[in-house]
């Protein structure tokens, strides 16, 4: 299978302060013509708690906690991409990107009763994160490219963890968190007199 390229990766982590974990990724690229591809990735993910969020001791704002599991999610990638030649050398390339990410014992922060002070603690339920992007590169002249690039999410949103929230049994109310980026860049390959 020449248009095929499949990858597979596993990794093993054992911290000193923190639960152990794996994670493994499975990838593949199919060439649908020599200028059109399409691509996907599954895999898992892991974010260990940072010392702030296990350590922190502020009476006036907020407390860590030592106990906290590492966030794990699933995610999933898939795209189709493509380039548009000029002569022999590629003028742009194209992708579009869809997502989608599954985040368990998500770490936020959660008032402790009192009102005025937070204390760290991870999220009970699953929280849902998708989404798409949209890619472009491409030289402008022989001296400079540009690339600009496009990308919506959706998630459950919180209002004190930076945009998540899971639904819980006892309320069924989700609100939705959406957001756009729109980025660019230029860059000035060599310059010549």
């Amino acid at each position: 299978m020449k248009k095929a390229t499949l990858a597979a990766g596993v990794r093993y982590n054992a911290p000193t302060h923190s639960k152990q974990g794996a994670v493994w990724n499975v990838s593949g690229r199919y060439d649908i013509t020599p200028n059109v591809f399409t691509r996907a990735i599954v895999g898992t993910s892991f974010r260990y708690p940072d010392a702030y969020e296990l350590f922190a001791k502020d009476p006036t704002c907020c407390f860590g906690n030592p106990n906290l599991k590492p966030e794990t999610s699933t995610n999933f990638n898939a795209s189709l991409g493509g380039r548009i030649l000029r002569g022999n050398s590629t003028a742009l390339n194209l992708e579009a990107i869809a997502f989608v990410r599954r985040v368990t014992d998500l770490i936020v922060d959660i008032d402790d009763g009192s009102g005025e002070t937070t204390i760290t603690a991870n999220q009970p339920d699953r929280v849902r994160v998708h989404g798409v992007s949209f890619v472009g590169s491409g030289a402008l002249t022989s001296a400079l490219s540009a690339s600009l690039g496009y990308t919506y999410t959706s998630s459950q949103q919180n209002e004190l963890a930076g945009g998540y929230t899971a639904t819980s049994a006892s309320r069924r109310a989700r609100s939705k968190g959406r957001s756009t980026c729109i980025r660019g860049r230029f860059r000035l390959v060599r310059w010549s007199r």
